[in-house]
């Protein structure tokens, strides 16, 4: 008989949700556990999961929450919800812990694994890290797209299929932008086109300027979304899965620094993955 189980509440966007989830699944599977997930739709991710994955054959339970519901009880306590989830928290007897957020408790997988193994609560995560060790085809086993998702990738590379493909992230991501110049990039796809002048290359980006500069250097070999990235749309959350997808169908990624997204793309369809990086002084 399996012990109380794990609830995972994954934080974040696309990437950060989905390892969350698979190491949540395979802290469960070790330790004798049934999974359940809480998603809530967001800031920072405003889909629902079966707008983005196909939830019909998952080997867990995936639940919904409204935003009143979920800061009544799965939301760190804090000023913004005016400490309410404590007290529900507290009377709920679950084991809480929040690895994100201004009260991060962070554990070794050692550890997670140790606590998910004794005593009767149910252990609730709320992370949007990769907090215990899977296998990386856990990813595509796990996360197969929707009819939809399928859809807006037939259009975005209009039948082509890209060879290489970059995540270059830009925006709110400083580490990214300081780690990983745009000039960088150009570098590596002008050794790449030496072997290949005629390759096809998506360019996955959050930063419109980035995906126009590149596209008129290179025209014959950028493919990229022209729609304007957007989390707060569910139009914009399927096409930032699309863009996953087509990534993990590339044989090679380029990624970003302190970006998640391209390597759970590569995890995804088993690619050869770098990360361009400045190199130190």
């Amino acid at each position: 008989m399996k012990s109380s189980g794990i609830i995972i509440v994954p934080q974040g966007g696309i990437a950060n949700r989905l390892r969350a989830i698979a190491s949540a699944y395979q802290l469960g599977i070790d330790s004798n556990r049934e999974v359940r997930v809480i998603w809530t739709a967001n800031s920072e991710l405003n889909a629902d999961p079966d707008e983005i994955i196909d939830v019909s054959n998952l080997p867990f339970e995936i639940c919904k929450t409204g935003h009143f519901i979920y800061n009544l009880t799965y939301e760190i306590p804090r000023k913004k919800n005016f400490f309410v989830s404590s007290i529900f928290q507290f009377f709920s007897k679950k084991k809480f812990i929040f690895q994100v957020g201004s009260n991060p408790e962070y554990l070794t997988e050692d550890e997670f694994l140790k606590l998910s193994s004794e005593g009767e609560r149910e252990l609730v995560i709320f992370s949007g890290l990769e907090f215990y060790n899977y296998d990386a085809s856990l990813i595509s086993k796990l996360f197969k797209i929707t009819d939809e998702v399928e859809k807006r990738i037939s259009e975005i590379l209009k039948h082509k299929q890209p060879v290489l493909g970059l995540h270059i992230r830009r925006t709110d991501n400083k580490e990214a932008i300081e780690n990983s110049p745009l000039e960088l990039f150009e570098e590596e796809i002008k050794k790449t086109l030496i072997e290949d002048k005629g390759m096809g290359i998506f360019l996955a980006s959050d930063d419109q300027d980035v995906k126009l500069h590149l596209s008129k250097l290179f025209p014959d070999n950028i493919i990229y979304n022209s729609a304007k990235a957007d989390r707060t749309s569910k139009a914009g959350i399927i096409d930032a899965m699309a863009e996953m997808e087509i990534l993990s169908r590339c044989k090679k990624i380029l990624g970003s620094f302190y970006s998640s997204f391209s390597e759970i793309a590569a995890k995804k369809g088993g690619a050869e993955f770098n990360v361009i990086k400045k190199k130190k002084l």
